[in-house]
């Protein structure tokens, strides 16, 4: 009976040192796209940054356009 359990126990154990080496492989590989890629992350963080600020100005100037129309009916 034990002889079975460890032979499961080993068959476990081989199976998550193969799961772990996948994902560990995974990782590096996606590190190391960022690392040679990273200029195109940035360039795209830049393009949004700038449309998320752009679409904030638009955002504040009809607020105070809204605003400024409200005063003169107050």
């Amino acid at each position: 009976m034990s002889g079975a359990t460890t032979v499961a126990y080993l068959a476990r154990r081989a199976a998550q040192k193969e799961k772990v080496r996948i994902l560990y492989r995974c990782a590096l590989k996606d590190i190391l796209n960022w690392a040679v890629h990273r200029h195109l992350f940035y360039q795209d963080l830049q393009v949004k940054q700038l449309i998320i600020s752009g679409g904030i100005l638009i955002l504040i100037s009809i607020e105070i356009v809204y605003d400024c129309g409200r005063e003169d009916n107050d």
